[in-house]
């Protein structure tokens, strides 16, 4: 892609509601292929739908689309974190989910809404943007390391051997529409 293509980043308003649900199930596909945690549930549809609107709204969470040549490319969602209160504040943004579309990789868009949203977590009084992405997307993880995040933390997993018969799942939802 030339790079005098026009790359803009902007907020999401309700008429990219269709554009950033594709984009974000686009996302939910490629992390569950590196871990089927990732899955979504038969209603997360449902679920997005609802609380779409209501992160528009919220002045603590933060919803951008980059464009290319007026087409939009990708999407970034981030909001306003602290940490449990036992420990001392600390001003924070947490990027939760940052999708570029495959034909627009590499070409700047997720470095542009990157840079807007630290620009946005600046303006919050934010000290730091927080991050997470799967270990085994060797993609996402050279992504932030370009663009200077550098590991904070380790999160690791444990398998637990179950019985055979299993207690019902309890959901846990979204802002909104938790059960």
């Amino acid at each position: 892609m030339a790079r005098d293509t026009k790359i803009i980043a902007r907020r999401a308003s309700e008429r990219d509601a269709t554009f950033v649900e594709a984009a974000w199930m686009a996302l939910m596909a490629e992390e569950a292929a590196l871990d089927d945690r990732f899955r979504p549930a038969a209603d997360a549809r449902e679920r997005w739908r609802s609380d779409f609107p209501l992160w528009l709204r919220d002045p603590a969470q933060l919803l951008l689309v980059g464009e290319v040549r007026g087409a939009a490319a990708g999407f970034l969602s981030a909001r306003l974190w602290g940490p449990a209160p036992i420990f001392e504040p600390a001003g924070e943004v947490f990027i939760e989910f940052l999708y570029v579309a495959p034909e627009f990789r590499r070409s700047g868009v997720g470095r542009l809404l990157v840079a807007r949203a630290t620009d946005w977590a600046g303006r919050q009084g934010a000290e730091k943007v927080r991050v997470k992405m799967l270990s085994q997307s060797d993609d996402a993880v050279g992504f932030w390391q370009a663009v200077g995040a550098s590991s904070f933390a380790v999160e690791m997993t444990l398998k637990v051997e179950r019985p055979r018969e299993r207690p019902a799942r309890r959901r846990i939802g979204f802002r909104g529409n938790s059960p």
